[in-house]
């Protein structure tokens, strides 16, 4: 339950600025945005969240904040936590095998049940975390800094902290109560990632043992090889790819392919996302949903590498070839080609 401090009204009151949620709630297609289609909450909940945490379209660091409590439906969340694994572990020789394993894997936890089970675990979870999202906004309220350490660097929490700290958050007993569902959202979400990723891994490992696909090559990560293609949309990476495996560099089937425009067609795993009539929009959309799948890829190919010391050959397709990046494949280990 909702508790007031003696501290809670004590911060001054400032106007906050109406946000148009995840800088576009509404594209120029007319559609909602794909995040808002596949959360929990609806559009005008979510725009509410992101208005009393004083969020600025204008800024682009206030997009990681606003996707962090963007609660995905457990279909869709669990749709990407398989589109990431697969990714990392499965061979396929091209794209539209990729799909079928995917929704293989999908309709196996369909069918066994594990979409209801991990379902209702969401909702005991969030029930459960009522009273704690009340002592934590406390907490964040009187300058406390004992966060669950799933908190802890967590940018939405990072940002509402900062922002009491501030005082550019206004506080009012309306905005406590949003301020406790964003708190009890990010929380119950962090706390089922790691049920939604095991149970994921699980049926990916007996999609293999059931020969229905195959696992992905690893290497020592000495002798596995790291190619980077950059260059903007239309700028021809994908030729530049096809010309590698016509030269035998990259072998497709043995091959991560951190590629983001090839995973467009599987976001409609889960349940169909509406990207508006007018196709010209469709790229940035389906592009803005990938992201943060291909980080999670990126995030688990390192982790690999450093506690295993192996990794599968990687072939990534970005946008530019930042200095961060070429300096990031040579601490590799790899074998590493800059295109």
């Amino acid at each position: 339950m909702f508790r007031l401090t003696g501290k809670r009204f004590k911060a001054q009151m400032i106007p906050t600025k109406p946000l148009n949620y995840l800088q576009h709630i509404v594209s120029a297609s007319g559609s909602h945005h794909p995040y808002v289609q596949i959360a929990r909450r609806n559009a005008l909940e979510l725009q509410n969240m992101a208005r009393h945490l004083n969020l600025d379209p204008a800024k682009s660091e206030h997009y990681g904040v606003a996707l962090g409590f963007t609660n995905k439906s457990t279909n869709k969340d669990v749709a990407f936590h398989i589109i990431r694994q697969l990714i990392t572990k499965v061979s396929t020789k091209d794209q539209k095998e990729f799909n079928i394993v995917a929704r293989e894997v999908f309709e196996k936890l369909s069918s066994d049940g594990s979409l209801r089970s991990l379902e209702e675990r969401y909702m005991a979870t969030y029930a459960s975390n009522e009273s704690v999202a009340a002592d934590l906004l406390d907490g964040i309220l009187e300058g406390e800094s004992a966060l669950p350490e799933i908190l802890q660097q967590h940018p939405t929490i990072s940002h509402l902290a900062q922002g009491v700290d501030q005082k550019i958050i206004a506080l009012t007993h309306q905005s406590c109560l949003v301020l406790e569902d964003i708190i009890r959202d990010v929380l119950t979400a962090e706390q089922q990632r790691a049920e939604v990723s095991q149970t994921v891994s699980a049926a990916i490992d007996a999609t293999i043992a059931e020969q229905k696909a195959k696992q992905l090559p690893y290497h020592l990560v000495e002798e596995s090889k790291l190619t980077i293609i950059g260059g903007h949309a239309g700028s021809g990476k994908g030729y530049m790819t096809g010309q590698l495996i016509e030269q035998g560099w990259i072998v497709p089937e043995n091959t991560c392919r951190v590629t983001p425009d090839d995973y467009h067609g599987v976001l409609q795993l889960g349940g169909n996302v509406d990207l508006g009539s007018n196709k010209s929009h469709h790229g940035e959309l389906c592009h803005e949903l990938v992201t943060p799948i291909i980080r999670g890829v990126e995030t688990d190919i390192k982790a690999l590498q450093e506690t295993q010391n192996k990794s599968p050959d990687v072939v990534k397709e970005v946008i530019v070839i930042s200095q961060e990046r070429v300096i990031e494949a040579a601490k590799s280990g790899s074998k590493y080609v800059v295109v």
